[in-house]
């Protein structure tokens, strides 16, 4: 009966759904001076039950309301278990059906209508997705690839699908339920009765245990108790002995303590002292021989280069006149000369820069390496290099230091045993002058003259009881900036030096 009624049913949900079908525009129009969707898309099933297998129909209704014409258009069903009948596209109610839709222009409709067939039971909430592309109306007829595809899933409502043996299955169980009801009363009738008996007779023999487990929990209370004060009392006296020996061993180990720590104290007071004499026996040693290479090569290489500074902005504002710039131009020759000839002397005696801080013995050692290569320019000027060479090789003889009284002297010594050197070098010199890379020549030497002086005066501070901060310019800090960014590995020991002896954070622009 069961079976007839289901089949009933779902021949009734069938009928509707077929009566229902032609309406397949539900859409309702919007209220006037309301903005309309420019593309509106609905859809809808058929019949709401199904048997597995059976072929449901569906339709899809795309209305584009837009200003654009829709291309491309497709569908395909999401998810699986089921199987798109074959696709019948419509331009209009009474237009023939198509495999392929054709393109909807603006203010025009599409309908799709088709079958879905099931492969398994269940609730269904099927869904259709249609894909479109947007082209303007005044667009070819033919698709643009490269025009971005709109999706949309459409919504075709809840389907239940069963199977019909699963249905027959049902129909037998309700039948023999039918014929087992009161069989099944009479038998749970019977047990009732049985299971109150029992049930009493466990709730009496229930009380009587419930009577005897009281009286032994007494007794075991009252033997719990006197277990408990006699342990109580244990543990009291273990607890006070434990005390004492915590502490006797904080006192020993407090002791101990103090006896380390003094200890500690009189070997750090031994290395302490034992580092202060051997910090006065290096000054001892050290701040003669330091005194003694300031005073001969830092001061004067320091000398040498404000000097070589000054010499070369009075040649370059004499560039343009012939008559001036031969005298001033064999000044900054001499300058030249007298540096390098001071530096081989130091290099030659010492080996190396003895100063307080190694980095600033490094940043010495890159504000030369900044020096030569703003005048030689690497190998592009190695003759000019090779003639500061020569030059010296022949002034060897005498003082690498030479008063300024002197300067008319050498000069004419320099041009009269090396003329074709002093050329090439005057010609070097003269067109590193007329290069705006002579600025940076000229802060690298204004830098390496501020450090080492710096460093010079440094080791006097506990003679003059105040020491003095290194002060740098706008060139100079440059010339800094330079050094930082050719050498990014000693770039922060450099900074850390500059931030300890100018006061501030970090090297500037």
């Amino acid at each position: 009966m069961r079976k007839w009624t289901v089949v009933f049913t779902f021949a009734l949900l069938s009928l509707s759904g077929q009566a229902q079908e032609p309406a397949k525009e539900p859409t309702k129009e919007p209220a006037e001076g309301a903005a309309k969707e420019p593309i509106v898309i609905t859809g809808g099933s058929a019949a709401a039950h199904a048997w597995i297998g059976d072929a449901v129909p569906f339709w899809v209704h795309l209305q584009n309301n837009g200003t654009e014409r829709l291309s491309r258009v497709s569908a395909q069903l999401l998810g699986g278990s089921a199987q798109l009948g074959a696709l019948c596209w419509q331009s209009g109610p009474s237009a023939q059906c198509s495999d392929t839709p054709a393109d909807v222009m603006p203010g025009g409709s599409l309908l799709l209508s088709s079958t879905i067939k099931w492969d398994a039971a269940g609730e269904w909430r099927p869904q259709v997705l249609v894909l479109r592309q947007k082209l303007a109306a005044v667009a070819p007829t033919v698709s643009d690839p490269k025009v971005p595809v709109a999706a949309s899933a459409v919504s075709l409502g809840s389907v239940t699908v069963e199977s019909k043996r699963w249905s027959w299955a049902q129909w037998v169980v309700g039948a023999i339920g039918s014929i087992a009801m009161p069989l099944a009363v009479v038998a749970l009738g019977a047990l009732f009765s049985n299971r109150q008996k029992e049930r009493e007779t466990r709730e009496q023999a229930r009380l009587t245990r419930e009577a005897d487990d009281r009286l032994r929990q007494e007794h075991q209370l009252a033997e719990n108790r006197a277990a408990a004060e006699k342990l109580e009392a244990e543990n009291r006296l273990m607890q006070e002995r434990h005390l004492a020996e915590t502490r006797a061993e904080a006192e020993k180990i407090e002791a101990e303590r103090r006896l380390k720590q003094e200890r500690e104290l009189a070997a750090a007071r031994a290395a302490s002292e034992a580092e202060r004499d051997e910090r006065a026996e290096t000054w001892r040693l050290m701040l003669p021989k330091s005194h003694r290479y300031a005073t001969r090569y830092y001061a004067a290489l320091s000398g040498i280069a404000d000097s070589l500074c000054e010499s070369v902005k009075i040649c370059r504002e004499a560039l343009e006149e012939p008559g001036e710039v031969a005298p001033r131009l064999g000044r900054v020759r001499y300058h030249i000369v007298m540096f390098y000839r001071v530096h081989r002397a130091f290099t030659n005696e010492v080996g190396g820069w003895y100063l307080k801080s190694r980095v600033a013995e490094e940043l010495i050692v890159l504000t030369l390496d900044g020096i030569e290569a703003s005048i030689f320019n690497g190998h592009m000027y190695e003759d000019a290099s090779d003639a500061v060479t020569m030059i010296l090789n022949n002034l060897e003889d005498g003082p690498s230091v030479m008063p300024p009284a002197n300067f008319a002297k050498v000069l004419k010594e320099i041009e009269a045993k090396n003329p074709a050197e002093v050329d090439c070098l005057t010609f070097r010199l003269r067109d590193w002058m007329a290069q705006e890379g002579c600025d940076e020549g000229i802060a690298y030497f204004l830098l390496f003259a501020r450090v080492l002086d710096y460093e010079m005066n440094r080791v006097y501070v506990n003679w003059y009881g105040e020491g003095q901060q290194l002060e740098l310019d706008e060139r100079e800090q440059k010339a800094v900036n330079r050094i930082l960014a050719a050498n990014p590995k000693k770039a922060g020991l450099i900074e850390k030096y500059l931030a300890e002896t100018t006061g501030r954070a970090r090297a500037q622009n």
